[in-house]
């Protein structure tokens, strides 16, 4: 896989908390949580085999380009509008929730529209860059995030109140049966990457010796946000929190830092990925959505995202938290259904370009 594909998991892996992923994941902790993460490990896998090896062919062209010229029509209509959509909601639902965060750890009293309205400007700005741009800039902000996010999960597993036993009891649990929407949440580790990689560059050096890094890191990276939550709160009241991870990350003291607490490194972290996660996946989704003109006018993206915009300041006036936490615990779900059929999609391209 490309070092833009990999950039691309990581996004999506350290931006789950922001998602609620670990809460859903928790609420099912004695409901086949870790059979269904199992489950996803694996579809994760053959998925990115599948699609790896069915884009070999066509490494010169983009995601979009490839379904233009060897999908039938109305199939690349329904996909083209899925995606779209899928991929509007996900940075709709990011940047809501992070203004969330904002309000509720950071400043009380700021006024949620403001702030929304504020990081709607620099994302539409920013997801109106050229993809390489893009790319680019998440490539840098990995590389500085993710040395803050493995030292708040090192000094979390480190810290005095941390109990092995609380995470040992969910041994008890490993073979309890899993469920749809637990493997459609816990996916997003795995495959959620895939219909994010529309960009050329995301398939050069098209290779897959380096896939078995996909499950490896998604798996690191859902023990780390699954396990060392329930190891500080325990398995009774882990599930008490709506942002867990913030709550986790307060109770982490650096007694010899400047930063008194791990919540402000965590925030940092969150607030950064949530704004280069949405400017990503409006991109994306501007770049499915415009599969659907066939001319492809220039302003139609500038129109799109920001028809998106005023929509999310709507949303995020009428929608609550917890009615905005139902509508990204469904968005999982249609996610993946999609992404199973892009996948599907695919396959068939290239079977069919081999009889041909």
């Amino acid at each position: 896989m490309s070092r833009y594909q990999f950039y691309l998991f990581m996004l999506c892996a350290f931006i789950s908390p922001a998602l609620y992923l670990p809460r859903w994941l928790h609420q099912a902790r004695y409901d086949g949580a870790l059979a269904s993460v199992g489950i996803a490990m694996l579809l994760g896998l053959l998925m990115a085999w599948l699609f790896k090896t069915s884009l070999k062919p066509f490494h010169k062209l983009s995601l979009t380009e490839v379904m233009e010229r060897h999908v039938p029509r109305h199939i690349g209509l329904i996909l083209y509008s899925v995606l779209g959509f899928t991929w509007f909601a996900a940075g709709a639902s990011t940047l809501i929730t992070i203004c969330y965060v904002i309000k509720g750890f950071i400043n009380p009293n700021m006024d949620f529209l403001v702030l929304l309205s504020c990081f709607l400007v620099a994302v539409y700005w920013a997801s109106l860059r050229a993809s390489i741009a893009l790319l680019y800039n998440l490539e840098l902000w990995v590389f500085i995030i993710t040395p803050i996010i493995v030292f708040i999960w090192i000094k979390g597993i480190r810290n005095d109140t941390f109990s092995w036993d609380a995470v040992l009891t969910l041994n008890d649990y490993v073979l309890n049966a899993p469920s749809w929407d637990g493997i459609a949440v816990a996916s997003f580790l795995f495959t959620g990457y895939i219909s994010l990689s529309v960009f050329q560059a995301t398939h050069q050096g098209s290779g897959i010796r380096w896939l078995w890094l996909i499950p490896l890191i998604g798996t690191a990276v859902f023990s780390a946000v699954f396990f060392i939550p329930i190891g500080l709160h325990g398995t009774q009241a882990v599930d008490q929190y709506i942002h867990i991870w913030v709550n986790t990350a307060d109770s982490i003291q650096l007694k010899y830092g400047m930063i008194e607490r791990g919540v402000f490194l965590l925030l940092f972290s969150y607030i950064i990925m949530s704004l280069v996660f949405a400017a990503t996946s409006w991109h994306v989704a501007a770049e499915w959505i415009s599969g659907v003109f066939k001319e492809r006018p220039a302003h139609i993206k500038r129109f799109m995202i920001g028809i998106a915009g005023i929509a999310v300041l709507v949303i995020g006036y009428y929608v609550n938290e917890k009615q905005l936490m139902t509508l990204t615990h469904r968005w999982f779900s249609l996610r993946f259904a999609a992404e199973l059929l892009l996948v599907a999609v695919m396959v068939i391209v290239r079977r069919r370009g081999r009889s041909a």
